[in-house]
C-alpha cells in the first residue's frame, strides 16, 4: 500500500475485522481523508503493522479522523507523542475511542478499567480542530490542552464510566455544542474561580445518576444556551443560570430537579426585573415572562403538576410535551398561563382523568386561546375528552391513540369549526363510532376536512375516501 504515494482519499466502513492499520501508510503524504485508524489489538498483529507513527507525516490530513481501540495501548506516552497530531492544521474532527465502535465490540470488555489512569496528554491536536469527541474509556486524565482548542464548536464525552470529575468546559470562546453521555461516575463539572458566560448554545447531559452539577454555579451564566436536554441525572440540583434556553428537555430525573432547573431560568429573569436600572416602576416589581417555547417532561418520579408559580411564568410556552409521568391525576388550572401554546401532547399518564377534575375542566382550557394542536396517547383511564376542549375554538388538529376505554365523542365536537384533522388510532370503540355516515359518532366529526382511523384516510380535503 505505500506505493499508493498519490493517494489522497481513504475511507473505512463497516469493517468489524479490520485488526490493525497496515506497515507503510504514513509515506501516503497527499493523504487528506482518512476516516479510521485502528489500534492493533495484540503484540503479535502490532509487529507485523502500523503504530501510531504511521501517522506523523500525515499532515495534510483533513475532515474527520477517528482513533479506535485505544485500550490496547501498551505505552501511551510514547505512542501518543509519535503521532504529531498538533501538527496537522487541516484536521476539523477527532474522535478518540477506547474501542471498535458499536455494534462491533458487544462482547469485550473495557478492559482499560484495570490498568490505571491514561493520559490523553500526548495526543494534543492542533488549536483548530473544532470537533472533539471522546468515548469508551474507563479512567481518563483530562489534558491540559482541551483549554487550549479554541475553535471548538462541538465536544462530546461518552462512556468514561470512571470518571468522576470533569475540567472546567466553560471557558471555550467558541464551543457551540457540548455532550456528556454515560458518564456513571461523574459528580461534579468544574468551572473557573471568577464570574463568567458561556457561548454555548446547546447542552446534553445524559444518563449521569451521581451528577450534582457544577461546583461552582453562581459564578457561571450560560447566557446563549437556547437548548437544554437532560435525562437520567436524579441528582442534579446545581445549574447555572440558563435565562436564554427556548427548548427544555427532561427525562427520568427526579421532581427536584425538575424544579430546580425551571427555577434556574425564572431566578434571573426576576433578578433581572428588579435590577434599579429598569426603565420603569411597574418592571421593578414583577418578573420579566420566560422566554422558554418548548418544554418536554418525560418519567419524573411523583410529578403531580409544575407549580401554578412556575407556569404563570410561561406565557411564551408554545410546546408542551408530557409523557409517562405516572402520578399525574389532573391537570391543574394553572395551564390557563400557557396562553402562547400551540401544540398539547400527553402521553403514557394512565391515572390522568378528566373527569375527576374538580374544576369540572372548563377553565384551565378557555385561557389556551392560541393552542392548535392537541394529542392523547395510551391513556388508560380517559373515558371522555375534556370538557373545557370544547371553549378551544382555536384548534386545528386533534389526535387520539391508544387510548381503549374512550367510549364515544361528544356532541360539542361540531363547536370546533376550526378543526382541520382528526386522527383516531387503536381506539377500539371509536373506530366503529366514528365510520363514514353509518357510525353513531358521524354527525360529530363529519365537518372535519380531513378524518384518518388506523392509519387509514377516510375524508380527505372534505372528500370521503373509499
Amino acid at each position: 500500500m505505500k506505493k499508493l504515494v498519490n493517494l489522497r482519499h481513504l475511507y473505512i466502513r463497516d469493517c468489524p475485522s479490520l485488526t490493525h492499520m497496515p506497515y507503510g501508510l504514513g509515506q501516503l503524504t497527499s493523504l487528506q481523508n482518512l476516516s479510521m485508524f485502528v489500534v492493533a489489538k495484540d503484540n503479535r498483529i502490532s509487529k507485523q503493522s502500523g503504530g501510531f507513527d504511521e501517522l506523523c507525516n500525515l499532515n495534510n490530513l483533513r475532515g474527520s479522523l477517528r482513533i479506535c481501540n485505544l485500550q490496547y495501548v501498551k505505552n501511551a506516552t510514547a505512542e501518543f507523542e509519535a503521532a504529531k497530531l498538533e501538527d496537522k492544521q487541516h484536521l476539523q474532527n477527532l474522535h478518540l475511542a477506547w474501542k471498535l465502535g458499536a455494534p462491533y465490540d458487544k462482547s469485550e470488555s473495557n478492559t482499560n478499567d484495570d490498568n490505571g489512569e491514561i493520559s490523553l496528554e500526548e495526543l494534543q491536536p492542533h488549536r483548530n480542530l473544532k470537533w472533539l469527541v471522546i468515548s469508551g474509556c474507563g479512567k481518563v486524565k483530562f489534558p491540559s490542552w482541551i483549554s487550549t482548542l479554541g475553535c471548538l464548536v462541538d465536544l462530546q464525552i461518552n462512556n468514561c464510566t470512571n470518571c468522576k470529575c470533569l475540567p472546567p468546559l466553560d471557558h471555550f470562546p467558541s464551543l457551540k455544542r457540548l455532550s456528556i453521555q454515560n458518564l456513571t461516575e461523574l459528580e461534579y463539572i468544574e468551572n473557573g474561580n471568577r464570574m463568567s458566560g458561556s457561548t454555548m448554545e446547546e447542552l446534553w447531559l445524559i444518563n449521569c445518576p451521581n451528577l450534582k452539577g457544577w461546583r461552582r454555579p453562581q459564578l457561571l451564566q450560560f447566557h446563549c444556551l437556547t437548548y437544554l436536554d437532560i435525562m437520567s441525572c436524579p441528582n442534579l440540583t446545581s445549574m447555572p443560570l440558563i435565562p436564554s434556553v427556548k427548548s427544555l428537555v427532561l427525562r427520568n430525573t427526579s421532581m427536584r430537579s425538575l424544579e430546580d432547573t425551571l427555577k434556574m431560568k425564572i431566578s434571573v429573569l426576576q433578578y433581572r426585573s428588579s435590577c434599579p436600572s429598569s426603565s420603569s416602576s411597574s418592571s421593578s416589581t414583577s418578573p420579566i415572562p420566560s422566554q422558554l417555547k418548548s418544554l418536554c417532561i418525560h418519567e419524573i418520579e411523583g410529578l403531580e403538576f409544575l407549580a401554578e408559580e412556575l407556569m404563570q411564568n410561561l406565557t411564551s410556552l408554545r410546546q408542551l410535551h408530557i409523557a409517562d409521568c405516572p402520578t399525574i391525576t389532573t391537570l391543574p388550572c394553572a395551564i390557563q398561563h400557557l396562553t402562547s401554546l400551540k401544540a398539547l401532547l400527553i402521553c403514557g399518564c394512565e391515572k390522568l382523568d378528566f373527569l375527576a377534575d374538580k374544576n369540572k375542566n372548563d377553565m384551565q382550557w378557555q385561557g389556551l386561546r392560541s393552542l392548535k394542536r392537541v394529542q392523547f396517547k395510551n391513556m388508560a383511564k380517559l373515558v371522555s375528552l375534556p370538557k373545557g376542549l370544547q371553549h378551544v375554538t382555536t384548534l386545528r388538529k386533534l389526535g387520539i391513540e391508544s387510548c381503549p376505554n374512550l367510549m364515544s365523542l361528544p356532541k360539542w365536537m361540531t363547536n370546533l369549526t376550526r378543526l382541520q384533522y382528526l386522527e383516531l388510532d387503536k381506539c377500539p370503540n371509536l373506530s366503529e363510532r366514528c365510520s363514514k355516515n353509518m357510525g353513531a359518532d358521524w354527525p360529530m366529526i363529519a365537518h372535519i376536512p380531513n378524518i384518518k382511523i388506523d392509519g387509514r384516510w377516510i375524508q380527505l380535503d372534505g372528500h370521503y375516501k373509499t
